[in-house]
């Protein structure tokens, strides 16, 4: 571990959004070969690395950056609007992290101990089945969406294991590579193609005791506390930061696809031969919609501070917090997702093209909605339930 703190570095939001933007190029131009593959190409994972978008949760500890969850969310919004796929695997792995920074440091230094750097995917889905035995566990099972998996040499996987009274737990599994491999006829879809969320599958494996870990323990800092990581950022919790992350992916891909409406736009002449410049009514489309996207970013931002500001100042976030938090960013999600619907239907025939860059812009945008984070009408349930002083249970609720 000394090898990694002698390592660390101090390295600023700023910083960050330098790189990202001295690789726009790269990470524009691999999009369409990302589709392809169904995979981020090689070119564009070596981009996200050299950005250090991946290590902006992680703890300084163990080479990380500890951004404030602001900086983090800008990083990846502006990674997903140059390239909808690459910003959603910057989302998504980059929340681990946050999460493995409260591992035990026998754990955290199997993963970072020679490499900071290392990534690691999940599935969190409890599709695993894990079977106590000597020493730790056995788990076999095939478990669903593992966004940017390949490139990862860990993974975080769901499981569920009985308990004592015979209900059923869930717990998350820490993995080698050598442990698991991907179905890759397994992600056939319409958009995000790129991200690669293929089924992870593990035949048959053993789990040491120190790679099982209860996810509620990471809800007030528990886990965090334990191995001396107190700073704010670990006192969020862990359904709130993940969902952020998720929320922020998916926020850029929006803005990806309307900055692909706004340059169609330029060139676009229609079958009248009336230049969408000259017609006042698109004009006024593109700029309601453009309007609800920025309004998407803005409720983002101003929660990223809102959380971290009453982790520092409490300790912790309180049930209000989380159920406005979580409700506003399925809201602008959904906000700025069905602006950029809209809107398409203003783009013309060419738009319709699977290789057109509003089309698939359009296709990402869309796909975001099916995640959980992104799904709508439990959190606004479990909202009016905390605010109408109602029974809920947070058991049910990713919130």
């Amino acid at each position: 571990m000394s090898e990694v703190l002698e390592r660390s570095e101090d390295v600023t939001g700023s910083q960050v959004l330098d790189r990202i933007e001295a690789l726009k190029d790269t990470l524009i131009s691999s999009a369409p070969e990302a589709d392809q593959l169904g995979r981020l190409p090689d070119r564009t994972v070596a981009a996200l690395r050299e950005t250090g978008v991946v290590k902006m949760l992680q703890s300084k500890q163990y080479g990380g950056y500890e951004s404030h969850p602001v900086e983090f969310a800008e990083a990846v919004m502006k990674i997903a609007g140059y390239n909808s796929a690459a910003g959603w695997v910057a989302g998504v792995v980059g929340v681990h992290p946050w999460e493995a920074s409260g591992f035990t440091r026998e754990l955290q230094d199997e993963i970072w101990g020679l490499d900071p750097d290392t990534w690691i995917s999940s599935p969190y889905a409890p599709l695993g089945v894990l079977e106590p035995v000597d020493g730790g566990y056995r788990i076999k099972g095939r478990i669903t969406f593992s966004s940017g998996g390949e490139a990862c040499e860990w993974a975080i996987t769901g499981a569920l294991l009985q308990g004592p009274d015979g209900s059923m737990q869930m717990r998350h599994i820490v993995l080698p590579r050598d442990d698991y491999w991907f179905d890759q006829d397994s992600w056939n879809v319409i958009g995000l193609r790129g991200t690669g969320s293929k089924d992870l599958v593990v035949d048959d494996a053993f789990v040491p005791a120190h790679r099982v870990y209860d996810p509620y323990d990471f809800d007030h800092g528990q886990n965090f506390e334990k191995v001396g990581n107190d700073a704010p950022l670990y006192r969020i919790p862990f359904p709130t930061i993940f969902s952020y992350a998720i929320n922020c992916a998916s926020q850029g891909i929006a803005e990806g696809a309307m900055a692909a409406v706004m340059d169609n736009a330029l060139k676009r002449v229609d079958a009248r031969g009336t230049r969408t410049l000259e017609d006042p009514f698109q004009m006024a489309m593109i700029a309601e919609c453009a309007a609800e996207v920025r309004a998407g970013r803005a409720v983002l931002i101003a929660d990223g501070h809102r959380m971290y500001d009453e982790a520092v100042r409490d300790g912790s976030l309180s049930l209000q917090t989380r159920a406005e938090i979580r409700a506003n960013g399925v809201r602008a999600i959904r906000r700025s997702v069905d602006a950029v619907e809209r809107v398409f239907n203003y783009a013309g025939g060419r738009s319709l093209q699977m290789s057109s860059p509003v089309s698939r812009g359009l296709r990402d945008a869309k796909t975001t909605l099916a995640h959980i984070c992104n799904t709508q009408h439990p959190i606004y349930q479990f909202w009016a339930q905390v605010n109408l002083g109602l029974d809920y249970d947070l058991g049910k609720v990713f919130a």
